[in-house]
């Protein structure tokens, strides 16, 4: 058994172990609902953007723009791109590793596709995959916000539009209430059926579009991109807390479990050595009874 000093220090180690874990989780928590707020006032623009796309591809079956799929005529030239979400740091549980699991399973050929990252975690991995990582595309995960969303949007429309990209799909951790899963999700280009709930009954009265619907999908469909990406960027942000969350808990847990294991021993070792002590004294009084 170890010495009572040793099992102090270890109970020691333990403990600051503990506080540690336990204020990562206090942190997380809190970083938490504030991305739950955030993630839950940027629906309703998202929201409104949708019906409004689903109002003009109602309206006119027979529009064509390019970034409306099922109005094109012959596929689009480029690459397929991926925008993968992971973190960019360790201690969330498996929130890394089902994204990089996931990512594995992606197109092995990099001639033919293209990985864009949000967080560390995800850049180290497809640089370490042989993927053509575009830094100038690198953004970290931490605090999302419409700023960026934006930036990030504008970017890729870009790339999308000159023909650089023939579909993007997003590679992220999807949060339904606490369970978390990997998911995929396409980006670019839209689909009429992605937008069916969204399209007004056939009675209502045809709206006109001004300056003209090519023109206002021009302005809705970058907008409601760009909600995409805030969308998933928090709701991933708030996935990775979620998995910390549990990966700290699930840590001061076992801490005090090994706490209590280490204090039963410690008492233990306390007792055997009053023990010895009291056998010594006894003994020691015995032999100067024997001498005197």
């Amino acid at each position: 058994m170890a010495s009572l000093n040793d099992l102090k220090n270890r109970m020691k180690s333990v403990r600051d172990t503990r506080k540690i874990t336990n204020a990562m989780y206090l942190i997380s928590s809190a970083k938490m609902r504030k991305s739950r707020r955030e993630m839950e006032a940027s629906r309703p623009h998202f929201y409104a953007s949708q019906a409004v796309i689903g109002d003009v591809l109602r309206n006119l079956p027979e529009i064509v723009h390019p970034y409306i799929g099922d109005t094109m005529e012959t596929p689009r030239p480029g690459k397929r791109a991926y925008l993968v979400v992971t973190g960019d740091k360790g201690l969330a549980g498996a929130y890394n590793h089902n994204i990089l699991k996931l990512m594995s399973k992606l197109d092995q050929d990099p001639e033919e596709s293209i990985i864009y990252t949000v967080g560390e975690v995800g850049l180290h991995n497809a640089q370490a995959m042989g993927y053509p990582v575009d830094l100038s595309m690198h953004y970290p995960a931490q605090d999302p916000n419409i700023s960026r969303a934006r930036d990030l949007s504008s970017r890729l429309v870009e790339r999308y539009l000159a023909g650089e990209l023939s579909e993007l799909i997003l590679v992220y951790t999807s949060l339904h209430k606490t369970v978390t899963e990997a998911v995929y999700r396409r980006l670019l280009p839209l689909y009429r059926k992605d937008f069916t709930q969204f399209m007004p009954p056939d009675d209502h009265r045809p709206p006109v579009y001004l300056p003209s619907p090519q023109a206002v999908l021009d302005t809705v469909v970058p907008n409601y991109l760009t909600g995409i990406l805030l969308d998933v960027l928090l709701e991933a942000y708030c996935a990775e807390l979620e998995a910390r969350m549990m990966a700290m808990q699930s840590a001061t847990d076992n801490a005090d479990d090994m706490l209590e294991q280490l204090s039963l021993q410690a008492n233990r070792a306390r007792q055997e050595a009053i023990t010895q002590e009291i056998t010594e004294i006894a003994s020691g009084a015995r032999a100067q009874k024997k001498i005197n």
